[in-house]
């Protein structure tokens, strides 16, 4: 997927699938002029694409979720989003998947391409820094909503192992500041082991 087209809004996006079938995948952005995404979507399906459609949006409430899926549309992603977050919901869409899933169950980090890990290495070094925030200001909602992003991370890199530390504190009532401090000692570790790759 290293060819990337883009369209100004709906009409246009249908115009250039139509001249050009071979796309791997459509990242669509929900709020567009002339035609929006939902009802190029639509348009779409009715008109036989099959390809993958992701939802970009900044509404990701339970409501919201159901009509792009009634659209026709496979998934979303809610802005804003990180890099890392982009290609992990592009690998999960796609054939992709398979070979990242291949490669991170075996936990075999060399064999994923260096802009990989230089994404997890800038990503989490800011998380680490978001939870130390959070415990201060005693947000427990943003530290739950900060482990289960987090979580996919963590599954995508095959650290499996670290995933029901991570569940712990997303589902936690409470601020559990030793098991943040675990989790984000663990992290570190990784940003180590990431940073020395050639």
């Amino acid at each position: 997927m290293s060819n990337i087209t883009i369209a100004n809004n709906g009409e246009e996006a249908i115009e250039i699938m139509e001249q050009e079938s071979e796309f791997d995948i459509v990242l669509m952005d929900i709020q567009m002029p002339v035609m929006d995404g939902l009802e190029c979507t639509k348009k779409l399906r009715e008109k036989g694409f099959n390809i993958p459609i992701v939802a970009l949006t900044a509404n990701a409430f339970k409501e919201d979720q159901e009509l792009y899926l009634e659209s026709g549309m496979n998934t979303y992603l809610s802005k804003p989003y990180s890099e890392l977050e982009l290609i992990q919901k592009i690998s999960e869409t796609t054939n992709i998947k398979s070979s990242i899933e291949v490669k991170a169950a075996e936990n075999v980090p060399k064999k994923l391409p260096k802009v990989m890990y230089n994404l997890f290495v800038e990503e989490m070094t800011k998380n680490i820094k978001l939870f130390t925030e959070h415990i201060i200001m005693g947000d427990l909602q943003a530290t739950n909503k900060l482990a289960h992003k987090i979580k996919s991370n963590l599954k995508m890199f095959g650290l499996g192992e670290w995933l029901p530390l991570c569940m712990k504190i997303e589902k936690s009532l409470e601020i559990n500041e030793s098991d943040i401090k675990q989790l984000c000692s663990c992290i570190r570790e990784k940003i180590d082991e990431f940073r020395l790759l050639p």
